[in-house]
């Protein structure tokens, strides 16, 4: 498998897809390249910016976006970053806003063309993301957030629901 690097940044309705990672090792990929972009650049911005501003999204070497929920997006910067007493972050720190500390990356030309044929996804969520939209669907709750991928995760999911029903 080859070593996937961060090639540059984009926005969260760029092109580039999403994949759908099909096992551990290809995520873990994506993440250390992912989070080696951050470390080197010494990026440090929250999961709101990720989905709002226009060098939020990492664009990875093989051609594909590594998008998250605003709640994954916060634990990978609070697995980067310590607090100025040597404290780890939680990921909640990053979740919405960090105020006058954000530093996002550059403007830059991206050399990779969009991906093709790949399976895609919405993003990437964890356990916690899961267990709010399903509780919504549950309980027939609307939901509502900012949080682009979990508001695509929670229609798409509706979607399939509604039409069992």
């Amino acid at each position: 498998m080859e070593q996937l690097k961060v090639v540059g940044w984009t926005f969260f309705e760029d092109e580039y897809p999403t994949k759908k990672y099909q096992d551990m090792q290809e995520l873990n990929s994506a993440l250390t390249a992912v989070r080696n972009a951050i470390v080197q650049g010494r990026y440090m911005f929250a999961g709101e910016d990720h989905q709002m501003q226009d060098r939020g999204v990492p664009v990875l070497s093989d051609g594909t976006a590594f998008r998250c929920s605003m709640r994954v997006w916060g634990n990978i910067m609070a697995s980067i970053y310590l607090k100025p007493n040597g404290e780890r972050f939680s990921y909640m720190d990053f979740y919405m806003s960090i105020g006058d500390n954000c530093r996002m990356p550059p403007a830059s030309f991206i050399n990779v063309q969009p991906a093709q044929d790949i399976e895609t996804s919405w993003g990437c969520t964890n356990q916690e993301d899961g267990q709010m939209v399903m509780q919504s669907i549950q309980m027939g709750m609307t939901f509502i957030t900012t949080d682009k991928v979990l508001q695509d995760f929670y229609n798409q999911v509706s979607a399939i629901y509604q039409s069992e029903e």
